[in-house]
């Protein structure tokens, strides 16, 4: 365990490379979510139609955000939505897409 007093001033970057780690959060939270959304899009549920934006309502001003399906598209390099679906219900070719995210 590192002693590193609380006064000093030492980024987190600095703390990981002084026990020879790296970050993991962003790895996990990418395969969980990988996991979660193709468990999601093999089911017939009310979840999958807000992902999807079946639900009615009314339209936001500004700038759109950048959509959940299209962050799980650019995660598992998928081009269009209907790719997306087919890859989920082949499970084996699910893992390996989900699996491949790289940490920043």
């Amino acid at each position: 365990m590192l002693k590193i007093p609380w006064t000093e001033k030492v980024t987190n970057k600095e703390v990981l490379d002084k026990i020879k780690e790296q970050r993991q959060i962003w790895k996990s939270i990418q395969s969980r979510r990988g996991k979660m959304i193709g468990h999601i899009l093999r089911h017939e549920s009310l979840l999958k139609k807000i992902i999807e934006g079946d639900v009615e309502g009314h339209i936001a001003r500004g700038r759109p955000r950048t959509e959940y399906m299209t962050q799980i598209m650019q995660d598992t390099n998928k081009g269009s939505y209907k790719d997306l679906k087919e890859l989920c219900y082949d499970r084996e070719a699910w893992r390996a897409a989900t699996n491949k995210s790289t940490d920043l």
